[in-house]
């Protein structure tokens, strides 16, 4: 029987994070655990397709942790475990300096539980965060990530009219960073004009474009093999990638490995080409990749 244990993941700033531990028996007993990061109010209850999810893989023999960061409610109350200080967290007031922070908890947590490796996972803008703290940490314990519909900003900011931008703006610097906006940014999420201005402003999750020509570097910097998957943008057929398509042979860390044609130095396993077309990530975030 699948056990759903709720586990409190401080962070280094000390807030506690909302994570759900999906294992067989009351006892660790497995070696891998899958950390799969949410999506900005990817909470646990507005995404059941978590629950088969976990079980699935609990019964297994991996175990499965459905970790929230500061965005995946509208906000919620906690207690910050250094300062001893009541807390209001959200997607309202992220802070996107700590988007590390938030995903190294979970790997740290994975740590000190004996976990031998960890793959990370991402769904929507929690995918933006994997990549972001795999492209800035060698992270030995994770193993492999797995990216699902990673958000593309230029597709999110577009629903941000000139007006709005102008407001967000105006709010920030005449030192009102901490009012609320009087519009739900997207449309749908409340939000302090702080918070705002970094959604629109050099924002650091903006690592998933739909064209070539754009910064893919985060992307380029993670060293640790996985799946992309995408869904389907406004594109009607299949287009090739950019560079062309190599394929890495089966190592011991685990499945086959792709990556780009440029070298990797030394000690780089030998790369064949796919005899098969692959199937190409509609967002190019795997710039190089094939799934």
């Amino acid at each position: 029987m699948v056990d759903r244990v709720q586990i409190p993941v401080p962070t280094e700033r000390g807030t506690v994070l909302p994570g759900t531990l999906f294992r067989e028996g009351e006892h660790r007993t497995a070696s891998t655990c899958v950390v799969a990061i949410t999506g900005i109010h990817g909470n646990f209850w507005s995404n059941p397709f978590y629950f088969p999810m976990g079980d699935t893989l609990a019964t297994t023999g991996i175990d499965f942790v459905y970790a929230e960061t500061s965005d995946a409610r509208g906000e919620v109350e906690t207690v910050n475990v250094r300062t001893g200080r009541r807390e209001i967290m959200g997607s309202f007031n992220e802070d996107f300096a700590h988007i590390d922070d938030d995903v190294g908890a979970y790997v740290e947590w994975a740590r000190r539980e004996g976990y031998d490796r960890v793959v990370l996972a991402g769904h929507s803008l929690g995918a933006n965060k994997v990549i972001h703290y795999l492209s800035t940490h060698r992270a030995p314990l994770v193993s492999h990530f797995v990216l699902l519909s990673p958000a593309n900003m230029d597709f999110l900011l577009n629903q941000v009219d000139a007006r709005q931008r102008d407001l967000i703006d105006a709010m920030v610097a005449e030192g009102r960073g901490g009012d609320m906006l009087p519009f739900a940014l997207f449309g749908w999420a409340p939000m302090l004009a702080s918070t705002a201005y970094q959604w629109t402003h050099d924002n650091p999750l903006d690592s998933v474009h739909l064209t070539e020509e754009r910064d893919f570097s985060q992307v380029e910097r993670v060293e640790q093999p996985g799946p992309c998957s995408s869904a389907p943008t406004t594109r009607s057929r299949w287009e090739p990638p950019p560079r062309s398509w190599r394929r890495r042979t089966r190592t011991s860390r685990g499945p086959t490995r792709t990556a780009s044609s440029s070298s990797r130095g030394p000690g780089t396993p030998t790369r064949t080409r796919s005899s098969t077309p692959p199937t190409r990530c509609a967002t190019w975030c795997c710039r190089g990749r094939t799934s």
